[in-house]
C-alpha cells in the first residue's frame, strides 16, 4: 500500500486519469497522455486509476508497458466484491476516459472526457 497525498508543496497540478483495457478511446488516448507526461512532467504529476475486471489485469499490464506509462497505476478493480473501486464510485466517475485536474491544494479545476482540454490548461 502507498499512501498519495493530492495537496502538494511544489506548484505542479496533479492529473487523475481513469481508463480501461476495454474502452476504446482510452486507449486510443494512451499515447497522447504518455506524451502529455513525457513533456510537462515539471508541471503536472499523473496518477493513473485503470478500472478493470479482474481477468482482464494482464491487458491492462500490458498497455502500461507498450505505452510506457511510469508512473502511478492505482487498479480500481470492476468485479472484486471485497476490492471496491473506491476511488472510482467516490468521484462519481461514469464516463470513460475521465480526466481531473487538481491544483496544487489537492482543488478540482478541470473535469473532463478530452484531453486536449488538459493539454490546453497544463501548457
Amino acid at each position: 500500500y502507498r499512501e498519495i497525498n493530492l495537496q502538494r508543496t511544489d506548484s505542479r497540478y496533479t492529473l487523475l486519469h481513469f481508463w480501461g483495457s476495454w474502452c476504446a478511446p482510452c486507449i486510443e488516448n494512451l499515447p497522447k497522455i504518455s506524451q502529455l507526461y513525457e513533456s510537462y512532467n515539471d508541471k503536472a504529476e499523473v496518477i493513473s486509476f485503470p478500472y478493470d475486471l479482474k481477468k482482464d489485469f494482464s491487458k491492462t499490464k500490458s498497455l502500461i508497458q507498450k505505452y510506457s506509462m511510469n508512473w502511478i497505476q492505482i487498479v480500481q478493480p470492476r468485479d472484486d466484491p471485497f476490492q471496491k473501486a473506491d476511488v472510482v464510485n467516490q468521484l462519481r466517475i461514469a464516463a470513460f476516459p475521465t480526466y481531473i485536474l487538481l491544483d496544487s491544494n489537492g482543488k478540482i479545476l478541470l473535469r473532463t472526457s478530452d484531453i486536449s482540454e488538459i493539454e490546453k490548461y497544463v501548457k
